[in-house]
């Protein structure tokens, strides 16, 4: 802001000779300048007014708030790099994220029913408790993320990869995960017993006996352990 102020003072007594050879044309010309001026002043206070409020809407967490933190439905934020980004409790219902770069992103408790998270880096994102409902992540990348109790039924997760991720509790009825890859991944408690699976996909993920498979029969190569809800002897 300072250069712009600097420049048109310049440009000022560059033009000051104008002043007595073509007064008029110099009073319509400095007439102009002025509302230029007002008008950049404007745009800086209207862009520092946004910024001021978007860091309010999006500063540290607190978990216990009960109204969404930030409102985002239906943005557009594909191919957006927010690794880290502080989204708990947001509303990004029906936001479009493919191929976005979220890593270590805070999206607990976040309303993100029906986005398209197709191909998107989600590497060790938190997203412990939120809606999820039929929500796209085709071939997106969750691997060591956190969905504890998350709400995923109807979700397609075809070509996902969910290696070492943590799936307590979480609600997978009605969801497409064929061809994705929960290796590794702890489903202690989950619930797929209406969920489309490829067999093979699950090797060493772990599972007890809350956890619900379709048919009630647990894929080969996964691992029953012993419920964290169950009273010692």
């Amino acid at each position: 802001m300072v250069a712009v102020f600097a420049l048109l003072g310049l440009l000022l007594i560059f033009l000051l000779p104008l002043f007595f050879t073509h007064p008029l044309a110099l009073r319509e010309l400095v007439l102009g300048l002025m509302i230029g001026l007002a008008s950049i002043w404007a745009a800086f206070q209207l862009v520092d007014d946004l910024t001021k409020t978007a860091k309010r809407a999006t500063g540290p967490a607190h978990e216990g708030d009960a109204m969404p933190r930030l409102v985002l439905r239906g943005v557009d934020l594909q191919d957006a790099v927010l690794p880290e980004a502080e989204l708990f409790r947001c509303d990004l219902a029906g936001a479009r994220l493919k191929g976005a770069d979220l890593r270590s992103a805070n999206l607990k408790v976040a309303n993100c029913a029906c986005c398209e998270f197709r191909a998107a880096d989600l590497r060790g994102a938190r997203l412990e408790g939120a809606d999820l409902r039929d929500a796209d992540f085709r071939e997106a990348d969750l691997r060591r993320a956190e969905l504890c109790d998350a709400d995923l039924r109807g979700g397609d997760l075809r070509g996902a990869h969910l290696r070492g991720a943590i799936l307590r509790g979480v609600e997978l009825k009605g969801a497409d995960l064929r061809n994705g890859d929960f290796r590794e991944a702890n489903l202690c408690g989950a619930n797929l017993s209406t969920a489309v699976i490829t067999p093979l996909q699950f090797e060493e993920s772990v599972y007890d006996d809350g956890t619900r498979w379709p048919d009630d029969k647990p894929p080969p190569g996964s691992i029953l352990v012993e419920s964290r809800d169950k009273p010692s002897p």
